[in-house]
């Protein structure tokens, strides 16, 4: 009876044993995954123009206004002035 008792206590504790190895394997790996997660598709970081924005149009004399469009809160339209 005693030798079947450690017999059992020893599968159970075995079973316990991988059972903790692979759940930390599977957190760790969803864990992963959630990172990535929030890091491709994190959209709190705003890129879009705001109204009175510039931005260049060709290149070359950077102080003439032809080099420039302005953001109108629409669409982009040629500066009045550099």
């Amino acid at each position: 009876m005693k030798q079947s008792k450690a017999i059992y206590k020893n599968c159970i504790s075995f079973f316990l044993y991988n059972t903790r190895i692979k759940s930390c394997r599977l957190s760790s790996s969803i864990y992963s995954s959630l990172l990535i997660f929030v890091f491709l598709f994190n959209t709190s970081v705003s890129l879009a123009a705001a109204s009175g924005d510039y931005r260049s149009s060709a290149t070359g004399n950077w102080n003439a206004a032809t080099s420039w469009e302005k953001y109108n809160g629409a669409s982009w339209a040629a500066a009045i002035a550099a």
